[in-house]
């Protein structure tokens, strides 16, 4: 996880030490002045009323006075939820509010864990991990989409007889992948529609 970063964040608040603890307050701290940094960044010469509006307009106002706020530093801590209808308004993933400087600005991730906004990005998604949900997500839905190519391409006839055999394995095999991708996709917590 993060790269190189080799030290240990498993200390329990139990165990924490004050300078720990005031650590990691400065670091909650950081994480929400980051997100305001770059929502000021993008709402760039646009006033915070546009902003306001814009939110407003995703579904959830979030006051001039708050983007303010949330834009100076003074807000100690940005809701999911404000974060998201935020990246709405700007039209930006949340990532990009998250974690600024994508791929390579440097940032610290979790307190005293610094690394570069990609790694930050790939950790939040899941993406550092071989069977990560995202990966077979993706794995799976491009086999099903060669899968009904291939479907189709037997189905009307496009495929010369000498090729049928191997169009016909190829389908069953793309059939497996797909039952051995779901299957692991459960297994990381994803939820699967049977009726796809």
């Amino acid at each position: 996880m993060f790269g190189n970063t080799n030290r240990s964040i498993t200390r329990s608040l139990s165990q924490a030490t004050p300078d720990i603890l005031f650590g990691m307050s400065n670091w909650v701290d950081e994480v929400a002045s980051r997100i305001g940094r770059e929502v000021a960044k993008l709402r760039g010469e646009r006033s915070g009323q546009w902003l306001s509006d814009q939110t407003a307009a995703v579904g959830k106002r979030i006051s001039k006075a708050s983007i303010s706020e949330i834009e100076n530093g003074k807000r100690k801590s940005v809701s999911v939820a404000d974060l998201m209808v935020l990246a709405a308004a700007l039209e930006v993933p949340p990532i990009v509010l998250l974690f600024p400087g994508i791929p390579d600005g440097n940032l610290e991730v979790l307190p005293g864990r610094d690394t570069d906004a990609w790694s930050a990005v790939e950790w939040f998604v899941g993406e550092d991990k071989r069977d990560s949900l995202p990966k077979l997500v993706r794995h799976r839905n491009t086999t099903a989409r060669r899968l009904k190519e291939h479907e189709l391409h037997v189905k009307y006839g496009k495929v010369s007889p000498s090729d049928l055999g191997k169009f016909n394995d190829l389908i069953e095999s793309y059939k497996r992948w797909i039952d051995e991708d779901e299957e692991k996709m459960r297994a990381a917590g994803g939820t699967v529609d049977d009726e796809r």
